[in-house]
């Protein structure tokens, strides 16, 4: 047992200049031992690792038949892919060079595009201007006609509607506009305000405004109006007349 445990130290000690590769001594060892009568395991041992160097060298041979197959259809697909991204990069080119020659193309057409929009603009800041005159015009229409046939609210509705439309307007930039639509409202508010003051004058003197003296010398002296509740009554919506002249008229 001594000389083995040596032999086994020397063993291990000298590895380099070993003709038995040191595991499978090792190996050997560890499956048969020291007991020599354990040495009839070997057959069953040999069988063992034959099957198992069967086995292994199956495997071997799968992997060797498999990979390189494997390799060369990771191949394939890179080559395939390599070749679709340069079909597209040249699709790419060619639809790149295309738009960019149809802007070349089209840039006059932009350009005289750009003036037809500015023209239109124009045009219809132009027609908005217009209708603006047109609607200022059509309320003075209106106005005169309420006046000629003696409708003075009406008159003084369609103008307080007129001022309206002057204070909407103040945000515009159109001076000329602006101008002319107070120049309007201010044209006709003097009408009304002279019509008004004309038919109040006459209200009132139909009342005998001022009255003088007590109120027994009117009582016998000049007589009351025939139509007294007609004459309060107008005096009333002369009333109502100014104040609604004088609520559509904020200007100074």
């Amino acid at each position: 047992m001594a000389t083995v445990a040596v032999k086994k130290k020397e063993a291990t000690r000298d590895l380099d200049h070993c003709d038995i590769p040191y595991y499978v001594s090792e190996f050997v060892e560890r499956e048969v031992g020291n007991d020599y009568d354990s040495l009839r395991k070997l057959d069953n041992l040999i069988d063992k690792l034959s099957e198992n160097k069967k086995q292994l060298e199956e495997q071997v041979l799968t992997v060797s038949s498999e990979v390189p197959k494997r390799i060369q259809n990771a191949l394939k697909n890179a080559e395939d892919s390599k070749k679709s991204l340069s079909l597209l990069l040249e699709e790419e080119t060619l639809l790149s060079d295309s738009i960019n020659s149809h802007l070349l193309k089209a840039q006059p057409w932009m350009e005289d595009l750009d003036v037809l929009i500015s023209q239109v603009e124009e045009i219809e800041r132009h027609l908005a201007y217009l209708k603006w005159i047109s609607r200022i015009e059509e309320l003075s229409d209106s106005i005169q006609q309420y006046l000629m046939t003696n409708n003075v609210p009406e008159a003084a509705s369609t103008l307080a509607f007129m001022a309206e439309l002057d204070i909407k307007l103040q945000e515009s930039s159109c001076s000329h506009l602006l101008a002319f639509v107070r120049s309007t409202v201010k044209f006709w508010h003097k009408i009304l305000k002279d019509k008004l003051s004309s038919d109040f004058e006459e209200v009132l003197t139909q009342l005998r405004w001022p009255f003088v003296g007590p109120p027994q010398s009117q009582a016998f002296g000049l007589a009351a109006p025939a139509s007294a509740p007609d004459v309060y009554s107008n005096l009333e919506m002369l009333f109502c007349q100014l104040l609604k002249l004088q609520t559509s008229y904020p200007f100074k």
